[in-house]
């Protein structure tokens, strides 16, 4: 994966639809997998790409980076749902920050 030109948004840079504050993550079968970490963002598509989702594990927590398509928000429940199982999750990219350029990018000045 090219990651040279994508940025990195914490969840506190995000802005528009979703709620503030913790969101839990749940995959295409209603199983919790995860906490919204974040997302990947093109600026020069103006699109977003992937969802950062942290997920605990027995001794420690993981960020991987899930496709954005298709998410679905529920402001109700303060959640979000993903196109993948669980399981997939293995196949995902580990989120790696050192990749991505800071939000707001200066990307004239690489």
């Amino acid at each position: 994966m090219n990651t040279s030109r994508l940025c990195y948004l914490s969840p506190a840079q995000v802005k528009g639809p979703l709620p503030t504050g913790r969101l839990d993550v749940f995959d295409r079968d209603d199983r919790r997998i995860g906490e919204f970490a974040g997302v990947i963002l093109d600026p020069e598509a103006g699109r977003l790409r992937y969802l950062v989702l942290k997920v605990a594990g027995l001794f420690k927590h993981r960020r991987y980076l899930v496709p954005i398509d298709p998410t679905q928000i529920d402001a109700e429940h303060r959640s979000l749902r993903v196109g993948i199982k669980r399981a997939a999750l293995a196949a995902c990219t580990i989120f790696d920050p050192g990749a991505f350029l800071e939000f707001p990018a200066k990307l004239g000045q690489e």
